[in-house]
């Protein structure tokens, strides 16, 4: 016939000692995570990501210049392009 001690220590302390052995482990993994999820968000330098905002108003002022049109057309372009100029020159 099995001890109440020994029952105690299957239905407890086993299982409780296992959890507690895993505890370093499973805190490691987390930090882990954690870690390689901020490595991943802040993957792209600001240095990339304002080379890439260059990139994309010097795609679009070459698009713009080969608009064509009627003379409204024209004019819009003109506003479009000069608040386009201000944007560009609040980023240099």
């Amino acid at each position: 016939m099995p001890k109440p001690l020994d029952l105690l220590r299957q239905k407890w302390f086993v299982p409780l000692n296992a959890a507690m052995c895993k505890l370093p482990e499973n805190m490691l993994a987390q930090f882990s995570q954690k870690l390689t999820a901020l490595c991943d968000k802040y993957a792209d330098t600001y240095q990339h990501i304002s080379e890439r905002k260059q990139e994309s108003a010097a795609a679009l002022a070459q698009m713009m210049d080969e608009l064509t049109g009627s003379e409204f057309d024209f004019a819009r372009h003109c506003r479009m392009a000069g608040n386009f100029e201000r944007l560009k020159g609040q980023n240099e």
